[in-house]
């Protein structure tokens, strides 16, 4: 049975996704910004898939409002686990029952690990599948016992550079002297600038919206560097 995966291209990893070969069955929904979205997209994906399909990866980076259409939807007919870096998966498992796993595919990771949630009900052949395409992506897994809100890592790791943009704003030091100081005087494997670049300035920015927007914590305010930067 073909492991199905939806992704958009403004997925960090939607090069590697369309380039997975054996059993994995790729669909990627092209367009680059949410607003060109429509329920097409959907339809047209759903239409795709065979009669015996019981389960997809929904690997999309989306707005926190987008995102929830998509997984309404999809949960309505398929188990899915979903890339939930940039959103509330801890909320979105709650309301959706079909939504069995999430994982944070969009933060690229120094130890290339992906944290993963899934519930009691999940299958386990959902899981191997999971972890198939993980190993193909030359990842691994890192089980976690709650989705949290942008899981552990991708959560700190943004604000963190966030503030780092805040700093540079306020003309503290440069971009390379911030990035020697993290790398050499706290032991960083990168440097918040060097690490902005290799993450990709949209998810970090979608995370901190994300976070801001349902909690309302000035600390998850976006640097207006940042949202500059995101433009380019």
């Amino acid at each position: 049975m073909s492991i199905n995966i939806i992704y958009n291209q403004s997925h960090p990893l939607a090069l590697e996704f369309k380039n997975l070969k054996g059993p994995f069955q790729t669909h990627c929904l092209q367009s680059n910004r949410d607003k060109d979205f429509s329920h097409d997209h959907l339809h047209n994906f759903l239409d795709s898939l065979s009669s015996d399909t019981e389960y997809i990866f929904d690997f999309t980076l989306l707005s926190d409002s987008l995102k929830d259409t998509w997984l309404e939807k999809l949960t309505s007919r398929y188990q899915v686990v979903s890339d939930t870096t940039c959103n509330w998966g801890e909320f979105l498992c709650e309301k959706y029952e079909s939504l069995t796993a999430v994982c944070s595919l969009s933060f690229y990771s120094p130890k290339k690990k992906v944290e993963v949630y899934s519930k009691s009900t999940t299958e386990e052949r959902v899981l191997s599948d999971l972890e198939k395409i993980l190993s193909a992506l030359e990842l691994s897994s890192y089980n976690v016992s709650s989705a949290g809100h942008g899981f552990t890592y991708p959560r700190t790791v943004s604000t963190l550079i966030n503030e780092a943009y805040f700093a540079l704003e306020d003309e503290l030091a440069t971009r390379e002297d911030m990035d020697q100081a993290m790398s050499f005087g706290v032991n960083y494997p990168h440097g918040l600038f060097a690490w902005s670049k290799k993450i990709g300035i949209k998810p970090i920015l979608m995370l901190l919206q994300s976070l801001h927007s349902q909690t309302g914590d000035p600390r998850y305010r976006s640097a207006p560097l940042l949202m500059r930067e995101s433009l380019k």
